[in-house]
């Protein structure tokens, strides 16, 4: 085909060969292009699904409202006690709840506190039976230094 300006690589073929090339190349290039239009489509889908997405939140800070306005009339349809009653007993229960908060707080110190005083005395113990093994050693180490060089020195 003489007026075909694509050049053939690395083949050399008679005029039926190089239209078989050709065909190929075309459907390559249309199966690029199908898959292109392919993501393409599911980046608009996906820009879509944002958008609807961004529409609704008006709808939903609507349904909110409603459902907080209607649980409140609801609670004070049914409210079996005065607001300064529930207020009171609020209160109460917070304030049980930090008085055992608290009692619980000084429980935890004073076990810290114990539990500190024995680790201090495990540790000073184990202080004091280091230094005494250390010492012991020491002493034994001069002795065998002195026998060592009395022995030698009678030799």
């Amino acid at each position: 085909m003489p007026g075909l300006k694509r050049p053939i690589r690395d083949a050399v073929v008679d005029d039926g060969g190089m239209c078989a090339i050709y065909v190929a190349e075309a459907l390559t290039r249309q199966r690029r292009k199908s898959e292109q239009a392919k993501k393409f489509s599911r980046e608009l889908e996906r820009e879509n699904v944002m958008i609807r997405n961004r529409n609704s939140w008006p709808q939903v800070a609507s349904a909110f409202a409603i459902g907080l306005g209607a649980g409140a009339a609801l609670g004070l349809l049914f409210a079996p006690q005065s607001g300064e009653d529930t207020r009171d007993r609020i209160r109460g229960a917070a304030q049980d709840g930090v008085d055992e908060l608290s009692d619980r707080g000084k429980t935890v110190v004073r076990r810290v506190r114990r539990n500190m005083a024995d680790a201090k005395d495990y540790v000073n113990r184990s202080v004091s039976e280091a230094k005494d093994y250390v010492n012991d050693v020491a002493d034994s180490a001069e002795v065998a230094f002195r026998e060592a060089r009395n022995t030698a020195s009678s030799s």
